[in-house]
Formats: structure tokens, sequence, C-alpha cells
């Protein structure tokens, strides 16, 4: 699900109007952007007319230029699809196609050879970084892997011939069972949402070395998602974060929740005009706020990360700062 908000109740849907000190967030029905506006400050060093002295922060064009520089890699593959096939991931992930399983649009095998674009996922640093939280219709689900795969042949999308499954192997140190297939389809405000697939048509088992075997019959969904639904007996509540920078601009924004011991990531929702919020988080639980901004103006990546104790109703506030790439990764790497 995409977590960044287009919050405007004007025609202009990106940006932000400063109407108070203190940040504001537009707000309008998709949740695509969330734009964040704060009276600006200026920054650097002017002493004596020298130019000014810029901080040592990484800079975007924009939220989706920092997604995109950062996600999954894709990888590429070229196979005859005439033969049985195995190609393997750089971190691990294999897909196995079996021979003359794979037809284009008219339903005829390919003359040529294919090419194949895979991308994969396994960590919550990466799930932020590609903007590919873990959640289905609000409920949180845990990860054993999200992928994305793409098959053409001169240029056009080829599908699996009836009857026949393509194998995608997810690496695990931990097999665990009732992991089930998720295809990404947008929701009603167009964002990333995780949607459960007909277990005859795409199912997880385990492969003789206990990784996890995901089996799909068809390719209508570039990304698949291996999961299953988190259960926690706790009494659930909403979770609301306050957004602040410093120094003040308008930023172009992002937040998620982290769950200790889950391989799970939330994409908040907007709310009102300075805030976001998360529904159904159980109660007790310690999760990490993660929040990532571009400048609207300045360009600069901002990044804010806070954990809490989570009680009824609960809220903080949370101020992202200028930052390098690098020490977003880093602050990542301690999910």
């Amino acid at each position: 699900m995409k977590t960044h908000m287009n919050c405007s109740t004007i025609a202009v849907k990106t940006l932000g109007l400063v109407l108070l000190p203190g940040l504001i967030f537009l707000s309008t029905c998709k949740k695509d952007k969330l734009i964040e506006t704060i009276n600006p400050a200026p920054t650097g060093n002017n002493n004596n007319n020298n130019p000014p002295v810029e901080d040592s922060v990484s800079t975007y064009q924009s939220l989706q230029e920092f997604f995109t520089q950062n996600d999954a890699p894709a990888q590429l593959f070229t196979i005859n699809p005439a033969l049985y096939n195995m190609v393997t991931g750089s971190k691990g992930g294999k897909i196995i196609i079996p021979a003359n399983s794979l037809v284009d649009s008219l339903g005829n095998y390919p003359s040529g050879n294919v090419n194949i674009q895979y991308r994969e996922i396994y960590s919550v640093k990466d799930m932020i970084l590609s903007d590919k939280p873990t959640t289905s219709f609000g409920n949180i689900l845990v990860s054993g892997g999200e992928f994305f795969l793409k098959i053409t042949a001169s240029g056009g999308a080829l599908d699996i011939i009836p009857g026949q499954y393509l194998e995608i192997i997810i690496p695990t140190d931990t097999f665990i069972s009732g992991m089930q297939v998720f295809g990404e389809m947008a929701d009603t405000f167009g964002n990333l949402n995780w949607v459960q697939q007909d277990s005859i048509t795409a199912f997880v088992t385990n492969d003789p070395w206990d990784d996890y075997a995901v089996y799909i019959s068809d390719l209508n969904y570039n990304w698949i998602n291996c999961d299953y639904f988190w259960y926690n007996p706790n009494p659930k509540t909403t979770v609301t974060l306050n957004f602040a920078s410093n120094p003040s601009e308008t930023l172009d924004m992002s937040a998620y929740l982290v769950f200790t011991d889950i391989n799970s990531v939330y994409g908040l929702y907007p709310y009102l005009s300075t805030s976001a919020q998360a529904y159904n988080i159980p109660e007790t639980t310690t999760p990490t706020a993660v929040a990532i901004g571009v400048g609207v103006t300045s360009k600069k990546l901002y990044f804010a990360k806070t954990s809490f104790a989570v009680t009824t109703n609960f809220t903080t506030t949370m101020t992202l700062t200028p930052v390098t790439t690098e020490e977003l990764k880093a602050a990542l790497d301690s999910l």
C-alpha cells in the first residue's frame, strides 16, 4: 500500500499553503502524498557575505525519486522458454519455469527467448525503501518475502499456460506454516493493498530445504507477497502521529510503523490537517515509527524515527531533520 499521502482541499494536489506558523497537511480523498507545510527558515551560514554553506544532506527532486533510486533493484534474465529454467536472484530467491509453460495474450508460445524482470524484498528496511508496506484492507500481514515478476517477449507480457504453475523459492531461516499468497491491488484510495489469492491458483508450501515455495498459475499481479495475518489478542486502538520539521519547510512525506519481532511494515493514513494514523494496532506492543520526507523547496531528504509502547488512543509527535541517504539507511538497519 502506498503510504505517501496526497492531501489537498484545492486543485493543486501536491502543494501546501502556509496558513499558520507550524505545519499543516492539505487533505484530499486520495492518500497519495502527505504534504507537510511549515513556515520556511533560512539554513546555512552567510557571514561576511560568503555564499551559504549547505548542510551535508542528500537531495531528491521528489519523494517518488527517493523511492525510485533506493528501492529493490530490478534483476534481468533471458531464457529459452522451450526448456526447463531456474534463475537465481542476488538475494537467494529462485524462479522455476517449466518448459513450454509461457504463452502470449493470444495463447501462442513465444518463438524466441523471453525476458524476466525480477525484484525481491525480504527485510523491513527494503519494504520501506521500496514503499511496499504489508497490510491487507488495514489488517497487518507478516511477510515471508515480496517479489516483483514480469515476463515479456518482443515487448509483450506473457502469462502461464492453463494447468501449469511457476514456482518461486523464497529463502528463509525459519519456515512458518500458514503462509498465503497475496497480490498487489490498489485500494479505493489508489494505494497499495495486498489481496489474498485463491488457494487453488496460488499457494505456499515448503521445499526440501524448508524454504517457502510459492506456486502461481497466472501473472496478473506484478507484485506478489508471501504472508500470514498477524494475530494478537490484545485490545486494538488507534495510533496518531503528529509531525514537525527542523528547519521548517514543506515536506512531501511517508510514514510507517515497524513492529518488534515480526517482519511487517504498516503504512499510515492521513488524519485531519497535521497528522497521520494507524488503526487496529494492538495495545502494549512497542512499534517503531519511521517518517521519510523530501523538502518541496530545498529538495533535502528528511527523516525521523521513534519507538513507543502503544496505549489506548496513543499520540506522539515526530520532528524530521535533514539527513544523508547513508544515515537514513543506517537508521533503518537497526529496525
